[in-house]
């Protein structure tokens, strides 16, 4: 996927923010604050146009530009965690050490290690130690 499209697809997360702001806290959304990101969305356009006309939404493309919207997606849904956290005053610290075990929970339930066969005869997959030294190995 071109780096070009990629930062479009990012930085459609202000106006993520300003959808969930208003859908989760009831904020108000601002003509001004909602024509900005529009804007700036179009000038991100307008900057990497020959990427963006150059794209097409094969198989493996849309499947790019489908993750890079849900990553997105999830990133704005982080911010508005965080807008939580702060209403609520919890301090920053603990807020942090809160999203980054959530985090690392969510990173090791989709790790495919836990999941490995024990009982495999072959060396390749997630249980492989490519660094060991067999005794049949040269030396």
């Amino acid at each position: 996927m071109p780096s070009g499209l990629m930062a479009i697809c990012f930085s459609t997360i202000t106006l993520m923010n300003i959808a969930n702001g208003a859908l989760f806290f009831r904020t108000t959304v601002e003509a001004g604050v909602f024509i900005g990101a529009l804007l700036g969305l179009a000038g991100l356009g307008l900057v990497f146009w020959p990427e963006i006309a150059g794209f097409g939404l094969h198989s493996r493309a849309g499947i790019g530009l489908a993750l890079s919207l849900v990553a997105t997606a999830s990133a704005s849904l982080g911010n508005m965690v965080s807008v939580r956290h702060k209403r609520v005053a919890i301090p920053v610290i603990e807020s942090n050490a809160i999203g980054m075990a959530y985090g690392a929970l969510c990173s090791l339930s989709a790790s495919p290690w836990p999941r490995a066969s024990r009982s495999s005869t072959t060396r390749a997959g997630p249980t492989a130690r490519p660094w060991s030294i067999s005794p049949s190995s040269p030396r």
